[in-house]
């Protein structure tokens, strides 16, 4: 009887039909509707989870999503510059520094946050000397246990 065969080729066809319009309206969703704002928000979140930051997913060639991973990175690295590395102490740095971010993504409420110009040296050189701490993350091995608590990690 060829009916069995049939019916299992028409199964097949219909999964691999979802599958491809799954995928199809995940990119749609994900990768091309969704605002900025929320994929940065997304992309910083999911670097920051030691078992994805390296933004390797199973199932995912890294080729295939190469141009996200360097666009996630420049994210993470830039929020990180702008909005929570701390800033180098200085004599007449305040110690508290509570009510200096209005929320994560926020440029900082107090009016002497700034950026060090190029020609700084000084700034320059004390960067060169202390490893960043965002870097110091990223370099640490990949946690492998996907069933790990983040909250205690």
């Amino acid at each position: 009887d060829n009916g069995g065969c049939q019916s299992s080729r028409n199964s097949f066809a219909a999964v691999k039909a979802a599958r491809s319009n799954f995928k199809a309206d995940l990119e749609r969703r994900w990768l091309e509707e969704l605002p900025g704002a929320q994929r940065d928000e997304l992309d910083i979140s999911t670097l920051l989870d030691p078992r994805f930051k390296t933004y390797a997913f199973p199932g995912l060639d890294d080729d295939d999503i190469s141009s996200e991973k360097d666009r996630a990175l420049a994210s993470l690295k830039g929020t990180w510059s702008y909005n929570w590395r701390p800033k180098s102490p200085s004599p007449s740095a305040p110690s508290d520094f509570s009510g200096t971010v209005s929320s994560v993504f926020a440029l900082p409420l107090e009016p002497d946050f700034d950026l060090p110009a190029n020609g700084d040296a000084s700034s320059q050189e004390d960067e060169v000397q202390v490893q960043d701490e965002l870097e110091m993350y990223l370099s640490l091995p990949l946690e492998k246990n996907m069933d790990v608590d983040m909250f205690s990690y």
